[in-house]
């Protein structure tokens, strides 16, 4: 089908690498596919990710269900037994996608704000106080 992906296994500090390459992985196969994972399903699927009705779907509404089988066991490949088992009865691929975004951007921003109160983070940060402003502005002048 195309190239094989990264798998994610849950370095917060990975996962922005991992979003891209799953992205190129998606539209390599079918940009279809990179849909449904970016807006989700336009069916409704139970919780585990199934149309009730299969058989009342025409042949377009069919191969959009095939496509969303399809996204969801490629996003599902690419994690580690770790992070598969968190997600493994998640129903669809745009679901799977958007709680590890959830989960690994928060962590890295927590990750960031954690480095900058431990002062890690200031080493080219210009750093201001108050009183340095109020000494450099010039005192106002009265008219009376």
């Amino acid at each position: 089908m195309c190239d094989l992906v990264n798998i994610f296994g849950g370095d917060a500090s990975q996962f922005s690498k991992w979003k891209k390459d799953i992205e190129c992985h998606f539209t390599r196969a079918d940009e279809s596919l990179w849909n449904l994972v970016q807006n989700g399903i336009s069916l409704t699927v139970n919780s585990k990710g199934i149309v009730n009705n299969r058989k009342n779907l025409n042949e377009s509404k069919r191969q959009h269900y095939r496509n969303h089988h399809k996204s969801r066991c490629m996003m599902l490949k690419a994690l580690s037994q770790a992070e598969f088992n968190k997600l493994a009865n998640t129903s669809t691929a745009k679901a799977i996608f958007d709680s590890l975004c959830d989960l690994y951007e928060r962590k890295m921003q927590d990750d960031n704000l954690e480095a900058y109160s431990d002062g890690k983070g200031t080493g080219n940060n210009l750093i201001t106080t108050w009183d340095s402003l109020d000494q450099d502005a010039e005192p106002i002048k009265s008219d009376t």
